[in-house]
This record gives structure tokens, C-alpha cells and sequence, in this order.
């Protein structure tokens, strides 16, 4: 199973019928993420 943890940022991969708790790290400043932007343009 493919769980979505947050859109677009966490994703996590477990067995049908098994149970998993997840602890997502915390996510990326937006600074990097304007940075990453800036690039493509």
C-alpha cells in the first residue's frame, strides 16, 4: 500500500493489511523551496 502523508512531501510503503505509524519529518522551510522555484524560471 502507498500512503500519502502529506501531499506533495511524505509518502510510505507498507503491506496489505499491516498497520505502520508513521512519524514524518518536519517539512522543508518554504526559503528552499522559493530557491528551487527561482531555478526552473
Amino acid at each position: 500500500m502507498f500512503d500519502v502523508l502529506r501531499t506533495g512531501y511524505a509518502y510510505g510503503l507498507r503491506r496489505p493489511g499491516e498497520r505502520v505509524v508513521y512519524s514524518p519529518p518536519e517539512q522543508p522551510d518554504s526559503s528552499l523551496t522559493d530557491i528551487a522555484r527561482d531555478l526552473d524560471s
